[in-house]
């Protein structure tokens, strides 16, 4: 059997490292954007890219877990606990996300911030910032963790790449709970309670002519009753879609232009992701410019008026196998309970292959350097087209 995949970028919701928030980068049809200061959606759409068998040519371990028989592994991660006891029934490694709450770094503005709503058991995080946990694989693979076999679509964790581009290393990625969905209308399957799937990659079965989408579960509470489960106090920042118990007020409202403190080692401290004025998610290997959203999940509590949700799947996938054969499946759709970010709705799509200056017809900011966002069909030959739209993408 043939099997065909393609990497969607990376994820990845906000990446969460032991105290830090992770942010992985993707290219799209104007800038290198990624998700920064912000969870429950995945990255901006990339273009296609050509891709190996993920079962294939890396035999190396995942998740800190190692391989074959030397393997030591929970195998539990994504399990509902509420002791980190629950969560050891192998290796004895794995805790319950628990385990962190109130301990991590500021996001956004917002103080200790809790990504699971509903605690599950995970591999320890790290507590440094650029060492990761498991292997990623190189360009063009998707691996997993929390098991023996970091090929095995199976395996109840999913290896993050920490690095752009991807690149191997058994410390160059974060093993976060696993989850998949398929084109089929219903809700992603391995994330419980209010634990959301954010979108990462995707798989076809050339036998079966059927596409099969992995993701990781993070968030996404939607109001302070979704925090429930992780004790008194806890409420949810809903634009972030986190649990805190110390909310943080916005001074900029959706749709607003703001500034993403970017990828660079040092933050720029005057961002709006840094001061925490809204959530801006986007940003570039530079400080860079988008308008104020908030995270939201597909089928839940709607987006404002004008906006809708965007889990950021694409609008068609393209898969290439080892021979360089390209295969563009139909337009994808979104499933109900994937997490998202609410992003403008918009006519007329252009930008750079569209005909249309870059701002498109409806989106918010305007078209200087660089442009804050352009209205972007599902189908747009960049590539970067989600389901969810024509919307206005970085």
């Amino acid at each position: 059997m043939t099997s065909w995949n393609r990497l969607k970028c990376c994820s990845s919701g906000a990446l969460l490292g032991a105290a830090v928030l992770v942010i992985c980068s993707c290219s799209s049809s104007t800038t290198t954007t990624s998700r920064s200061g912000a969870t429950g959606g995945g990255a901006g759409p990339g273009t296609p890219t050509s891709q190996k068998d993920a079962s294939a040519g890396n035999s190396s371990g995942a998740g800190g877990n190692g391989g074959g028989a030397t393997a030591t592994f929970d195998g539990t991660s994504g399990v509902p606990c509420m002791t980190d006891k629950e969560c050891q029934t192998g290796a004895g490694i794995n805790v319950c996300s628990t385990s962190y709450s109130g301990q991590l770094n500021d996001l956004n503005g917002v103080t200790s911030p809790q990504f699971w709503p509903t605690p599950l058991c995970i591999v320890p995080l790290p507590t440094i910032a650029t060492v990761g946990n498991c292997d990623p694989g190189d360009v063009g693979v998707l691996q997993f963790c929390d098991s023996a076999d970091p090929a095995d679509p199976s395996s109840p964790g999913i290896c993050i790449p920490l690095t752009t581009p991807q690149k191997a290393g058994s410390t160059n990625g974060y093993c976060l709970p696993h989850c998949t969905f398929n084109f089929d209308g219903k809700a992603p399957a391995g994330c419980p309670g209010k634990d959301t799937c954010n979108q990462l990659n995707y798989l076809l079965d050339t036998t079966t002519n059927t596409i099969q989408g992995h993701g990781f579960c993070q968030g996404t509470c939607q109001a302070d009753a979704d925090c429930s489960a992780l004790g008194a106090g806890w409420g949810c920042q809903t634009d972030l879609g986190v649990c805190t118990m110390n909310k943080k007020s916005r001074t900029k409202t959706i749709g607003t232009a703001c500034t993403n403190s970017g990828n660079d080692p040092t933050p720029l401290a005057t961002s709006d992701t840094e001061t925490g004025a809204c959530n801006c998610p986007f940003s570039g290997t530079g400080p860079t410019s988008f308008y104020c959203t908030q995270a939201c999940v597909v089928g839940g509590t709607p987006c404002p008026t004008g906006y809708v949700c965007d889990a950021l799947v694409p609008g068609q996938l393209a898969f290439t196998d080892d021979g360089g054969e390209t295969v563009v499946m139909p337009p994808a759709m979104q499933n109900p309970g994937l997490a998202g970010l609410c992003l403008a709705k918009c006519t007329n799509p252009g930008g750079p292959d569209g005909g249309v200056p870059a701002g498109g017809d409806g989106c918010p900011g305007s078209t200087s350097n660089p442009p804050l966002s352009t209205c972007t069909a599902p189908t747009d030959p960049s590539g970067a087209g989600t389901a969810a739209g024509p919307n206005c993408q970085p």
